[in-house]
Order: structure tokens, then sequence, then C-alpha cells
């Protein structure tokens, strides 16, 4: 086992916490939320940020990244920090940027992360996190939007009713129409925040990671994925060839249904296109 591994358990197995635990969605965070910096560990801005997309496979790339030995936990150990949804109006400040780039640690050769799918469409926040994070590298998870619309509408339909605390018979119906139908098909479309991302970030600092590739050939894509953020690419995550965070579909989508969003998503993956030529478009097989 090499130094990184051992560093790397110590963290895992580290039995002290934070003052207080800070949920994925708190708006106000302290270092007081943070783990205890481990030692040797060197409080630095990210290495990497995952900024979308939701439904797109971003928590099985996050599985196999954590998995990696040059890879540590942020110090909120989540996944997800949602650090940017919460600016509204306000531009990023100083101290905001520095309690950013203090939420990660990592040893010499090491480097540490989080991946927020909601930071690609979220206004405002790709702007400051490029403010916070200049160096850091950013993956976008991207799949069929007929396909992430569906996978996000049962995810969203399922955890709105607990949000709300209600189980009236009508509050699906409800939630449907006004919450989740607008919010899955607004954040399906993502051509126009992608453009934002490069044009700011960098065309180099960016990789885009195309769902239906993984799944056809996860170890192909996660060494192109381990080359962008110059780790080892030889190192095979044990949850490569493993599902992680699948969903249940309680609502499918017939041919028709099918067919009337790939025409809604339509002018956006055109766009997408000649934005990624790199992608392999036969696997979006609904908008041949």
């Amino acid at each position: 086992m090499n130094v990184l591994q051992k560093l790397r358990r110590r963290v895992l197995k580290d039995a002290s916490g934070p003052k207080h635990k800070a949920t994925p969605l708190r708006a106000q965070v302290t270092e007081d939320n943070f783990y205890p910096l481990t030692p040797g560990h060197i409080a630095q801005p990210p290495g990497f940020v995952g900024v979308g997309c939701g439904g797109s496979g971003s928590s099985w790339l996050m599985a196999c990244l954590d998995e990696h030995p040059q890879v540590f936990s942020n110090r909120l150990r989540e996944k997800e920090l949602h650090y940017f949804d919460h600016l509204h109006h306000r531009q990023i400040s100083a101290e905001q940027i520095r309690l950013y780039r203090r939420m990660f640690a990592a040893p010499e050769g090491g480097i540490s992360g989080e991946w927020s799918p909601n930071y690609l469409t979220h206004p405002g926040a790709v702007a400051a996190l490029c403010e916070a994070a200049p160096e850091a590298r950013f993956l976008v998870a991207i799949r069929n939007p007929v396909d992430r619309y569906l996978s996000s509408f049962n995810r969203e339909c399922r955890k709105w009713p607990a949000r709300l605390k209600v189980t009236e018979d009508n509050m699906r119906l409800m939630i449907e129409s006004y919450i989740v139908f607008g919010n899955v098909t607004s954040s399906a479309r993502v051509s126009d925040a992608l453009a934002d991302l490069i044009e700011i970030a960098g065309r180099d600092r960016v990789m885009c990671v195309q769902f239906e590739a993984c799944v056809a050939d996860p170890h192909k894509s996660m060494e192109q994925i381990l080359s962008f953020l110059d780790l080892d690419p030889a190192f095979v995550p044990p949850s490569l060839t493993k599902q992680v965070n699948a969903q249940p579909r309680d609502t499918t989508l017939d041919a028709e249904g099918r067919a009337y969003l790939a025409r809604m998503f339509r002018r956006d993956v055109d766009r997408l296109k000649t934005i990624l030529p790199e992608f392999d478009w036969s696997l979006w097989s609904d908008f041949d």
C-alpha cells in the first residue's frame, strides 16, 4: 500500500467530525462545518469540479474518482456542496471565495473536488465558480435529454412529497405539473450554459463526458477522465462496472412521449452537436 492510500484510509477512519454537520443545501457554510484538516493534508483550491448534469451518471463518476488513490474527500465529505446556489443577486465576495478554497485538502500529489450537477445551469454559478477556482478542471456529464428527463422526473417526484411533508392523493399531480416538469425540462437544455462555461473557463479546462459512452465502454471513458485530471489512468475503480444511485421509475415514456420530448429538445441538441463534435451522436437515437 502506497503513502497516498494509507493517508486516504486514515481520512476514512477519522472519527472526529465538524462542530456542525452541513447539509448539501445549507446556505451558510462556515469552517465549523468542516472536518478537521488531516495531518499531512494541505488546504488548497479544488483540483476538479463536476458541474453537470443530474441524471447523467454523476454519482457513478464521482464514486469512481473517489476510489482513485490520488483523490481525497473534500472537508465536508459530500459529493455535492451546492455552494454557489445561494448567491442570488449578489457578486461572490472575497471571503466566500476564501472559504470555498479551504473546503478542499489533499497531501502532495493528490487532489480534492466536488460534483454539484446544478452548477452548470444555476444562474451565476459558473461565473462565481470560475472566479473561486481559476485553475480547477471541470467535468460535465451529458446524457440524451429524453432519457435524462425521465430519470430526473422520477427522482424529483419521489423527493418532493417528503420535502413538503404531504401525502394527499392530488399532491403528486401538483408536484408534477407545477414544480418538477418545468425544472427538469429546463435543466435538460444545457447548450447555452455549456457554451458559457467553455467561454469563461477555456476549452482546455472543460471535459464533457457522454453518459451513453460510459455505459458502452466504462474502461475507456474512465481512462480518458483520469488522463484529463492528470491522475494515473491505469487505475481501475472498484465501482467502474457497478450501478451507483440507480433510481426506480414510476413514470415511463411511450414512443409518442419520446418523440414529443425529442422535438422539444431538438434545438438544444443541434447546438450541442456543434460544441461537442467528438461525441458519438449515434448513441442518441432520438435525434438521428
